[in-house]
């Protein structure tokens, strides 16, 4: 590498390192100001997050909200305290980081470019990969359980029990861990004097299931107009029955295609090595 690319990248380092003293020196402008409602939960502890929060406020509309809340809501799924922000502006920096190190390698435009856009890709795609994995195995038999929940409540209901006596005694034989958690937290807000709006919509935002929602509404519905509970949940269990059965019915379609690959490769070659083993091994003791 010349001495004037190494000078260059000396620059720019400085320049860099100078810009950032320069708008943490000027913090006390931003805290007597008005900041931005997002930014008003990141506690200023250290010199990077006092850094954050200044390019954070510079830097409002460019930054994408959107993907912070969405990786803050996967990682509150999960039960996992992430500030989105942090993590955006983390892989930021990684993908610059990536951007000079390309540079330094010497790669042409081209590959570099190509390069950099992937390695970027992955560090934005890879932390929801995670979190739509990690959901995926709690809610692993969550339609099941919640149809038996349905069904339990609707019978409870028919009793002549409280809907809130309902919930404890089906939530006492529930079959999932995640929705056990998620139902004993609906009770207890419910017992505290909250809302029964806010409950019930804080519960489908922990479960975030289309079923749940749809549940939710039509609970909400019932509980405005004055309607029996016992019909909205028979109806609500037999729809996720029937959204159950038909996911059932496409993996048993699915299956045959799933399994030419297998077959091809393992199968099909053994079975024609047994069959013409035999055949090749007289055809050879005949010839001799």
């Amino acid at each position: 590498m010349s001495k004037a690319i190494i000078f260059i990248y000396l620059s720019l380092s400085l320049g860099a390192l100078g810009l950032g003293l320069a708008l943490v020196w000027r913090i006390h402008r931003f805290e007597r100001g008005l900041i931005k409602e997002n930014l008003r939960h990141i506690p200023i502890q250290t010199l990077m997050d006092r850094l954050i929060v200044i390019l954070s406020a510079y830097l409002y509309h460019l930054i994408s909200w959107r993907y912070i809340n969405l990786l803050e809501r996967k990682a509150a799924f999960l039960g996992i305290s992430v500030s989105g922000l942090k993590v955006y502006w983390g892989q930021l920096a990684f993908s610059l980081i990536a951007a000079v190190l390309i540079l330094f390698w010497g790669f042409n435009f081209i590959a570099g470019l190509l390069l950099w856009l992937g390695v970027t890709v992955l560090c934005f795609v890879l932390p929801l990969m995670y979190f739509n994995q990690q959901a995926a195995k709690r809610k692993q038999g969550f339609l099941d359980a919640f149809s038996f929940l349905l069904d339990l409540l609707a019978l409870n209901l028919s009793a002549g029990v409280s809907l809130n006596q309902s919930l404890k005694l089906a939530n006492t034989h529930s079959q999932s861990s995640f929705l056990h958690g998620n139902v004993q937290q609906l009770i207890q807000a419910l017992e505290q004097g909250l809302a029964v709006e806010k409950a019930w919509k804080d519960f489908a935002q922990r479960c975030d299931h289309t079923e749940v929602d749809a549940f939710v509404f039509a609970i909400l519905q019932a509980h405005r107009q004055g309607l029996a509970l016992q019909q909205v949940l028979q109806q609500q269990a037999r729809q996720i029955k029937l959204v159950i059965y038909t996911a059932a019915e496409k993996k048993a379609l699915a299956l045959p295609t799933k399994l030419i690959f297998p077959i091809v490769v393992f199968i099909f070659p053994i079975t024609f090595i047994v069959i013409a083993f035999p055949l090749l091994y007289g055809m050879l003791e005949q010839s001799f």
